[in-house]
């Protein structure tokens, strides 16, 4: 994978060193098959400035929980934490629910365009509960920050500590509940 850690475009430079950072931070998980999985898809996404669209920033009343959810990333994902902090400017976050927002970071609404990846960015109020319905793409949660509980369709109840990821298989919803901290995650579908 081929991203720029700065250059002098602004957008273009925060967005592929936010995916670049994550892609680094996902690899230093160590060799997981899920991980290897959605970094291969990944390696094969535009990366070029024609691969940019206009930013639609915007922030949800949950975004008051970011900068406190980046700032205990750090420790776990150094890099990632600090390429998001320098791209939040870009970000369009939007609601889901009362208490979660998500973010496109690739694919979808995102600076970032892609027909066949999403990156988003998940983040709930501490204590929250959020339950994501099944798709039709395998996904990779990894979780920045927040201790919580996550739960697969028809799977155990998984404890999770900021740093680890799950893969979940297409046709399976997951649902996650914060503890006293908000949770910060990222997901990768393709």
């Amino acid at each position: 994978m081929n991203l720029a850690l700065h250059d002098d475009s602004g957008l273009h430079a925060d967005m592929t060193w936010l995916v670049g950072a994550l892609a680094r931070d996902l690899m230093a998980r160590g060799r997981n098959p899920g991980v290897i999985d959605m970094l291969s898809r990944l390696s094969a996404c535009d990366f070029s400035r024609a691969s940019l669209r206009a930013a639609s920033p915007r922030t949800v009343a949950v975004c008051t929980h970011l900068p406190e959810a980046v700032t205990a990333a750090l420790p776990v994902a150094q890099e990632t934490a600090s390429a998001l902090a320098a791209a939040s400017e870009h970000l369009g976050w939007r609601e889901d629910g009362p208490e979660a927002a998500l973010a496109d970071v690739l694919g979808g609404n995102a600076p970032l365009k892609s027909e066949h990846m999403r990156v988003s960015l998940l983040l709930t109020m501490p204590g929250a509960a959020i339950r994501m319905p099944s798709t039709k793409s395998d996904r990779l949660f990894f979780l920045l920050s927040g201790p919580s509980r996550w739960r697969t369709e028809g799977g155990a109840l998984l404890a999770m500590e900021p740093g680890q990821t799950l893969y979940v298989t297409a046709g399976h919803g997951v649902s996650a509940s914060a503890e006293a901290a908000p949770l910060l995650a990222v997901e990768i579908r393709g």
